[in-house]
């Protein structure tokens, strides 16, 4: 009974803390994102480089429509491209800066890697 008991706690207390999200890796425009959101939709990652070798040019511009309609938790995830000629660090590095230099920083949660 006990156990039975703790399972359904966890459960529920997992369930509460869980956000519902979308992944993203073209332009979305505020009013994407207002339906989005209209739909219960609190979490949003988003495509900050591309598997070809480059940061991707939406990303800061998705980053901010997100938070205008009201998206709380922003995340942006990095496809490293093995291939390229630039280790993964100098990668990741060109990510951060983008975002730093693009004025999203402040708006951004965490950095994921893809694979």
């Amino acid at each position: 009974m006990k156990a039975a008991a703790l399972l359904l706690l966890s459960a529920l207390v997992g369930s509460a803390f869980a956000a519902t999200g979308i992944d993203v890796s073209q332009l979305f425009s505020t009013s994407d994102w207002s339906c989005v959101s209209s739909y219960g939709y609190t979490f949003a990652i988003i495509r900050c480089y591309c598997s070809t070798g480059h940061t991707d040019s939406n990303c800061a511009q998705s980053i901010r429509n997100a938070k205008a309609a009201g998206i709380q938790y922003v995340d942006v995830y990095i496809f490293p491209c093995p291939t390229c000629g630039s280790s993964g660090a100098s990668q990741v590095q060109a990510t951060v800066d983008y975002v730093a230099n693009n004025g999203v920083a402040s708006s951004v949660g965490q950095y994921w890697l893809g694979t």
